[in-house]
């Protein structure tokens, strides 16, 4: 069975059973065929919407800030990407750094380019370090490996 077939026989049945649950017998049998068409499109459009939503969110390799910071031992010393806003930005003599948000956390980022403006999206790629603990509080820093790339 092709998948526009399987969509629309799945759309069938589900109308039906809304029909059922409803009772709607006053719909003539055209409309219905056409409010099932309509479900399905919608139907299609969800599951596209759902899938770009994933593939953004898992697929394109950027590490959610959340996640390095509720397991930083698991990024530890590995290559990753982070993506956000700055908000934050500080050259102070031989250091500057930035704070990147995204929507799960913010975490500094130790840089050695010129600071990105604050409110600027970027994709940044670098390590994960432990830049100290104090019991059970640890204080993580992102260094960068190479430039940024602003969005």
């Amino acid at each position: 069975m092709n998948p526009r077939k399987a969509l629309l026989t799945s759309a069938n049945y589900f109308l039906d059973i809304i029909y059922a649950i409803l009772d709607i017998n006053v719909i003539s049998r055209k409309e219905g065929n056409m409010l099932k068409k309509v479900f399905g499109i919608i139907l299609i459009a969800f599951i596209v919407a759902a899938g770009f939503w994933y593939y953004k969110a898992n697929v394109e390799g950027i590490t959610p800030i959340g996640k390095i910071l509720s397991n930083p031992g698991q990024y530890e010393e590995k290559i990753i990407t982070i993506k956000g806003a700055v908000t934050e930005r500080v050259s102070f003599m031989f250091i500057k750094y930035f704070k990147i948000k995204d929507r799960t956390g913010e975490i500094m980022v130790i840089t050695e380019r010129p600071l990105p403006s604050v409110g600027t999206k970027i994709k940044v790629n670098g390590t994960v370090h432990d830049a100290f603990s104090i019991g059970s509080d640890q204080f993580l820093v992102f260094i960068e490996k190479n430039s940024g790339v602003s969005e």
